[in-house]
């Protein structure tokens, strides 16, 4: 199969009508499974919401049809679940047969949806002609979803048809078909009109890439390809991959949706490990106005929505911007049973404006199709209108008392020597007379028609070569009474456009005022408008004096500096001129504080003026607070108030203490004064009262942080056993009185950090316990004694903080350990052994030990 690459250019609808759901189905014996997945899934597809006609055609060997049509889809999907696969031998089938007549009984624009396993017969090729005709009369779309193929031949008719058709065609397993009414789904919930996509390769093996271009009319996008293991990227101008939803993925087809997309060009890449098929399809939303009248209309308020049957009827079609130009009208005449399009001859009558004529027959409905052209991408876009039925004669059994108005009454400016032509617009019952009078009564030639049946009437009337000013009045007379409406026409005798003054560029000094001059002499009159720096004026500190052709600038600031714009304009010309206002005599702040440093005691009053001693404009003044040791700011302590730029401080706390900062701003620049607060104080020590375990030798640090205004005087005492005890080298305090020292035994004792000033004491008390380890004095380490005599063992513990634990030990030969007595404390430990005997012979050892350690001797005993 060679690649397909369907372009189609379709119609986008205006509104939203009935139209019908046909499903062609295919009943032969070959596909009882597939209808059997067709009864069990197509609930999913329909909406019963929807103004739908449900239409089911079944087709088999040799008979077409005939349709069941149906006003809900309950009624439909009872009446399929009726429906029985048989019969048929042949392969081919009479499709193009079922098609046709499916689109022969389908209302406009439909969706048609053909299930098959088998290809057409090629008998059936000349069908396809009949099929294209309806296609383009009903502007239904066909849907081929087909699930087999003959071996022994094969065509593209069904091809052919979708590209006829603005359809698809895609190719489906049996176990892969109930995907096809996901695609079913979402082809009925929105009109889809094929789209103009570009192929970029002609070898579809492997990867190809196709671009498209989504413009400001396109909301949503469906991509389809039909082809073998398809996969499909769609990335936007930039290269990136967009967002979509998976409609249907099989092994041989894939459908993607993106919604909201945003103008530009967007490239789908394809792979497929075989030839493929890709579609492409848009929803647009197009609308245009229309309206009827037997004269030629300049405006739709010139119209009827309604045609009046059996006279010609001039067609105004506006369309919706300036970018769509009108390529073509047709009238599709609608039937029960056929649906004739008339094509128009299309004149352009004025921007956005277009002008057709046609004779309407009685009784008849129809609908109106527009082609444009999409200028700015250059594309070929359709839209039709809704369902029209022309006027129709009736019964009115009440006159109507006449009424008349003049039709933009505004366009009333002529230019001198031209004609104009004006409208009115009458109701009235019975049918009135209508005339034209100037200002001196005098009638004028008028043509009034019937507008709208049976009451509404239109009246033209023309002036030629106007010359002068006058009044011209539309009159509408029955047997009820009489109405009227008039309107002033000026004419513009000779045009002037004359620019008498122009802005230039001007400085002014600050806080002075400045001039700009614009005038001008023209007719039509022009308006003046002034634009500073992009924006019309309007500020209060700005006064524009039309009548003296001036603006003029109060209180000169730097607001009023920049670009003014003059800009005159008439309906016949315009021109701007533009000049630049500068300003002089700024000033970078300076302020002064007289005191740069206070010293306040508690309960204190103070205030601090920050003067501004210079600065144009005017700076703002601000005050900040920090701490004196720290650079944060921090919030105005409460008890501290700013007034008139002037920091007051009505009674000093310790807390107000601090550097507040006087800053002023203005355009040019910033300057800042400080002064510095201190509120007098007692001392106060922020380390806490203590106690410390150190040990001998360990180096001591007691800190001693002390805030005191004014400075205090600061020194370290101890005290053992409430005696002073003076320190000796070992002792120092540095300048932030930290006393230091190396741990011995002797320092033990209470430290107290006293700080003080004219306001008071402060003191804090440290208590340093210096653990020191034990230690026994030396003695002769061998004894000799006669067996029988006494001995004394002494032992000598001089040191130990906290108090050790002592005892004597004996140690026999036979390295038994035993205790002989134990103690605690310093001093003394004795050990007496009486009657001594050859037992006690050996080593003696005296131990003393606490937390910090342990210190022993021992003595060797020789008994003889």
């Amino acid at each position: 199969m060679a690649l397909y690459l369907l372009i189609y250019f379709g119609l986008i609808y205006t509104a939203t009508s009935e139209k019908s759901f046909i499903l062609v189905l295919d009943t032969t014996a070959s596909m009882k499974e597939e209808v059997d997945i067709i009864k069990a899934n197509i609930q999913f597809a329909l909406d019963e919401k929807t103004n739908t006609e449900y239409m089911l055609l079944p087709f088999n060997y040799p008979d077409v049809g005939p349709p069941l049509v149906f006003t809900t889809a309950t009624n439909f999907i009872d009446h399929l679940d009726l429906v029985e696969a048989g019969g048929g031998k042949e392969c081919p089938e009479k499709s193009l047969s079922a098609i046709e007549m499916a689109l022969e009984r389908s209302k406009y624009s439909s969706n048609i949806y053909v299930f098959t396993d088998a290809i057409a017969k090629s008998e059936e090729r000349p069908k396809i002609e009949s099929i294209s005709q309806l296609c383009r009369q009903k502007r239904s779309q066909v849907f081929i979803l087909q699930s087999g193929k003959c071996p022994s031949e094969s065509n593209d008719f069904y091809y052919d048809v979708a590209s006829l058709c603005s359809g698809s065609v895609f190719y489906f397993k049996l176990s892969s078909l109930k995907k096809a009414f996901d695609f079913i789904r979402e082809t009925m919930r929105l009109e889809w009109t094929p789209a103009n996509v570009q192929e970029v390769s002609s070898n579809i093996f492997g990867r190809k890439h196709y671009t498209f271009t989504v413009d400001v009319l396109t909301s949503d996008i469906l991509v389809g390809v039909s082809g073998h293991n398809p996969e499909m990227q769609i990335s936007n101008e930039l290269g990136r991959t967009v967002d979509y939803n998976t409609i249907m993925h099989t092994s041989n087809s894939s459908v993607q949706c993106l919604h909201n997309l945003e103008v530009g060009e967007y490239t789908i890449e394809v792979n497929s490990q075989g030839p493929a098929i890709i579609y492409a399809f848009t929803h647009k939303q197009l609308t245009f106005k229309y309206g009827f009248s037997p004269k030629t209309p300049r405006s739709l308020k010139e119209t009827s929505e309604r045609p009046i049957p059996g006279t010609s009827n001039n067609i105004l079609i506006v369309t919706s911007g300036t970018n769509i130009e009108l390529l073509s009208v047709e009238v599709l005449m609608l039937k029960s049973e056929e649906t004739n399009v008339l094509n128009l001859e299309l004149s352009y009558a004025a921007k956005g404006q277009y002008m057709a004529t046609h004779l309407f027959e009685p009784g008849k409905s129809f609908r109106l199709s527009i082609t444009a052209k999409y200028v700015n991408y250059n594309q070929v876009i359709s839209g039709a209108s809704k369902a029209i039925e022309t006027q129709q004669q009736g019964m009115v059994t009440e006159w109507i008392n006449p009424s008349a108005h003049i039709i933009d009454e505004d366009t009333n400016l002529i230019g001198f020597g031209l004609n104009a032509t004006f409208a009115c617009k009458i109701d009235s019952f019975p049918k009135p007379e209508v005339w034209w009078e100037d200002e001196n009564s005098e009638r004028l030639p008028s043509d009034t028609v019937l507008l709208e049946i049976p009451s509404t009437y239109i009246s033209y009337v023309s002036i030629d070569n106007a010359t002068h000013n006058g009044t011209i009045t539309c009159k509408a007379k029955n047997p009820l009474g009489t109405a009227d409406s008039s309107v002033d026409v000026f004419v513009n005798r000779t045009f002037v456009f004359e620019v008498l003054e122009y802005p230039t560029d001007i400085t002014v000094n600050y806080g002075d005022t400045g001039k700009l001059y614009c005038k001008v002499n023209a007719y039509p009159e022009a308006e003046i408008k002034w634009i500073h720096n992009g924006t019309e004026v309007d500020s209060e500190r700005v006064e524009i004096n039309p009548d003296e052709n001036w603006l003029l600038i109060k209180n000169m600031d730097l607001d009023d500096v920049g670009e003014y714009v003059c800009d005159i304009q008439n309906d016949v010309e315009s021109i701007t001129y533009t000049a630049v206002v500068f300003i002089t005599g700024l000033e970078a702040p300076v302020i002064q504080i007289e005191k740069t440093e206070v010293i306040l005691k508690p309960g204190d009053w103070t205030e601090q003026k920050c003067l501004i001693t210079q600065g144009k404009p005017t700076p703002s003044i601000s005050w900040k607070y920090r701490l004196e040791d720290d650079f944060s700011f921090l919030e105005i302590p409460e008890g501290v108030y700013i007034s008139d730029n002037v920091l007051k401080i009505p009674s000093a706390q310790s807390h107000h203490g601090g550097v507040y900062l006087c800053e002023a701003n203005n355009s040019l620049g910033v300057d800042q004064q400080q002064v510095l607060v201190k509120v007098q104080y007692q001392p106060r020590i922020k380390n806490q009262d203590e106690s410390l375990e150190v040990k001998q030798g360990d180096v001591v640090s007691l800190p001693c942080d002390v805030d005191a205004v004014p400075e205090a005087e600061v020194h370290w005492d101890m005290y053992q056993d409430d005696v002073i005890i003076a320190f000796d080298e070992r002792h120092h305090t540095d300048s932030s009185y930290t006393h230091r020292f190396t741990a011995q035994l002797n320092d033990s004792g209470m430290y107290h950090c006293i700080a003080k000033n004219s306001m008071g004491t402060a003191t804090r008390t440290v208590h340093v316990n210096v653990w020191v380890a034990p230690y026994i004095s030396p003695v002769s380490n061998n004894i000799t004694q006669m067996i029988g005599t006494t001995l004394y063992l002494n032992c000598y513990i001089n040191l130990g903080n906290p108090l050790p634990s002592t005892r004597w030990e004996f140690i026999a030969f036979n390295t038994n350990i035993s205790v002989l007595t134990t103690g605690h404390g310093t001093g003394k430990l004795e050990y007496k052994v009486q009657d001594l005997k050859k037992k006690n012979e050996g080593t003696y050892r005296c131990i003393a030990e606490n937390d910090v350690g342990v210190d022993s001797i021992n003595l060797f005993l020789k008994v003889v």
